[in-house]
């Protein structure tokens, strides 16, 4: 009991009790070092390609700077409907590694599809990366892409 009336007493006289009140958290952050926050992320970008019979959406993600895609959850490809647009593989498209760790390089995902000239084709795209070191995040976008028209 008497060591913890000490600690009491130390800190109030090392910080006083108004910063004590007033910001708790304060007081740890001037205890432990702030990481600061490493630059990074992912470009999700999509592509249209003639495929065997018909098309294939070719989605591609591009980590940068501190930013390492996770192998596990992975990434997860669910395309919308749309008019003029039909899906021709199983639905959603996901890619993962076994045990974890992260993707060598950036994943393609190829989703093969029929569609009418110009029509548009889109997807939502789900992964999860990490910024070395610091914190692992989830990630989402919806790619959308057009068909070019006939001609």
């Amino acid at each position: 009991m008497r060591r913890r009336a000490l600690l009491l007493a130390a800190l109030v006289t090392a910080f006083g009790p108004p910063a004590m009140a007033r910001d708790p958290g304060g007081l740890l952050g001037s205890i432990t070092p702030r990481l600061e926050q490493p630059a990074g992320g992912v470009e999700v970008s999509g592509r249209v390609a003639p495929g065997p019979g018909g098309g294939e959406l070719i989605v591609v993600l591009r980590p940068h700077g501190a930013a390492r895609l996770l192998g596990e959850p992975g990434i997860r490809v669910t395309p919308r409907s749309a008019p003029g647009v039909a899906w021709t593989a199983p639905v959603p498209l996901e890619a993962q590694l076994e045990g974890g760790g992260y993707f060598d390089g950036p994943p393609e995902l190829r989703l093969p599809f029929r569609g009418r000239p110009g029509s548009a084709l889109e997807a939502q795209v789900e992964y999860s990366y990490c910024l070395v070191d610091y914190q692992c995040l989830f990630g989402e976008t919806m790619l959308a892409v057009e068909l070019p028209p006939a001609g």
